[in-house]
């Protein structure tokens, strides 16, 4: 319970804490102006003559809603007021203080019923905790026999997959030897394409040596006009040697081997099974030629040979 503290009213017990050799400056201020005096010494009898003094001081107070004159009202006034609306704040507090004193008994009543009811919540709580155990179980129950539903299914899948494989596995091996059939007879094919193109080389090589042209590598020089090699073999569309690939119009720098190192331009006129006829120098590059560089090659400068020299 909260003790009742005594009300402070000017002129008697506000002054009790106030030590006799401290001097007390009373200040009151208002809109109209301040009155000031010191309390120097015990008794307190002319404090409330001063604060009397003070209180009937007239000061302008404006209405609330701000026109009209002023109120003339003295600060006593106030005062009485003020001490009429503490009196009204005392009685409600007194109320509330019953009505809490109600509310703290309803309140133990409740905390004794809660007491007694404590045992049957702890059994609805052991309730609560076995029905949600066995909820839990039931789902693990069904979630167990939906897995053994699914693999029962994946294993009937598996099973006829296999079934499928094994009558398939027959055509799979089939197919297989028809592949292999195939694919010999075809390499078969490419290895008579190979020797027949061999033996139609050699029949062109053994035509050339009936025709005078020398085998590749002889070092021999071929008497042959100009005109000669390109009316006969200007059907060649390319020769390479030494890595250098010379078709017929290409333009190529070379160097004599016999030179003084000059270089010079020529184009390529007509190729020949072993040697590329060159203008404008009117050489030959002969397939026995020493390379010493890509662009390094020996070459034999054409001779004028009798208009009647044969291959």
């Amino acid at each position: 319970m909260m003790e009742r503290t005594p009300s402070k009213r000017p002129g008697t017990d506000m002054f009790n804490d106030i030590p006799s050799s401290k001097k007390v400056k009373i200040n009151v201020e208002g809109t109209a102006g301040r009155a000031e005096s010191t309390l120097s010494s015990r008794p307190w009898k002319k404090a409330p003559v001063i604060l009397k003094e003070v209180a009937d001081r007239e000061y302008k107070i404006p209405k609330k809603n701000g026109t009209g004159p002023a109120a003339r009202l003295s600060l006593s006034q106030h005062l009485t007021s003020f001490m009429a609306i503490a009196d009204k704040t005392e009685s409600e507090i007194t109320s509330l203080k019953e009505t809490l004193r109600t509310k703290e008994s309803e309140i133990a009543a409740v905390k004794e019923n809660v007491r007694l009811s404590a045992s049957l919540v702890v059994k609805e709580k052991a309730m609560q905790e076995s029905e949600r155990q066995l909820e839990s179980t039931k789902k693990k129950l069904d979630d167990i026999n939906r897995n053994n539903t699914s693999l029962r299914s994946e294993n009937a899948r598996l099973m006829h997959e296999l079934r499928d494989m094994e009558i398939s596995k027959d055509k799979v091996i089939e197919k297989s030897k028809n592949k292999v059939e195939e694919a010999g007879k075809t390499q078969v094919q490419l290895v008579e394409t190979f020797i027949r193109k061999q033996e139609a080389d050699l029949g062109l090589m053994r035509q050339h040596l009936k025709d005078g042209v020398p085998p590749i590598n002889t070092g021999e020089k071929l008497s042959i006009t100009k005109e000669q090699f390109r009316t006969r073999y200007n059907k060649i569309s390319c020769i390479t040697r030494g890595g250098i690939t010379y078709r017929v119009g290409d333009s190529v720098s070379i160097m004599l081997a016999n030179s003084d190192g000059n270089g010079q331009t020529v184009k390529v006129q007509a190729i020949g099974k072993n040697r590329a006829l060159m203008e404008p120098s009117q050489v030959y590059i002969e397939a026995c030629g020493v390379y010493t560089g890509p662009q390094v090659v020996k070459l034999l400068q054409e001779e004028n040979p009798a208009p009647n020299d044969s291959m």
